[in-house]
């Protein structure tokens, strides 16, 4: 491998291809360095950084948060839903889907499954997909279920 000549971009290169619970630990530890504080400072680097890794949840930021506190909100949500509610987040408007996370993770602890399937398929079909990835047993056993795979084609198609 070919060490490039400016350390200060192939820095730049790695810290963008690092996954997020290593670069957050490398932003923490550069308060002494000057050039690695301002890049995790930076906030073309993380508005980068969302475009590559969430895009679509780039398309949603609000325009009063900046970048980095954006991307640290992604990765919070993402971690929360995936350890306390057993849903998988890759990308989209991230407080949304917390929301249906934690909304849903407690439906189906106390639903019926044809209520959870009702509430299902009253909405479109990206919280569709995104509820359906879910860990937890009941909801997942509806997306798969025959039933509901037919009722979600006649819907949606």
């Amino acid at each position: 491998m070919m060490l490039p000549r400016d350390k200060n971009v192939g820095l730049y290169e790695i810290l963008m291809n690092l996954d997020d619970e290593s670069l957050l630990n490398f932003c923490k530890s550069a308060v002494k360095q000057e050039y690695e504080k301002s890049l995790c400072a930076d906030e073309t680097f993380w508005k980068l950084r969302t475009k590559n890794y969430y895009p679509l949840a780039h398309k949603v930021k609000k325009d009063d948060l900046k970048w980095k506190d954006y991307y640290l909100r992604i990765v919070y949500y993402k971690d929360k839903m995936e350890r306390e509610y057993g849903f998988d987040f890759t990308d989209g408007d991230v407080e949304k889907f917390h929301r249906l996370s934690k909304e849903f993770y407690y439906i189906a602890e106390k639903m019926p499954k044809n209520v959870i399937f009702d509430l299902l398929l009253q909405m479109n079909p990206e919280d569709i997909r995104f509820l359906c990835s879910s860990q937890n047993s009941k909801i997942r056993n509806i997306c798969q279920s025959s039933y509901f795979k037919n009722s979600y084609i006649e819907k949606w198609s």
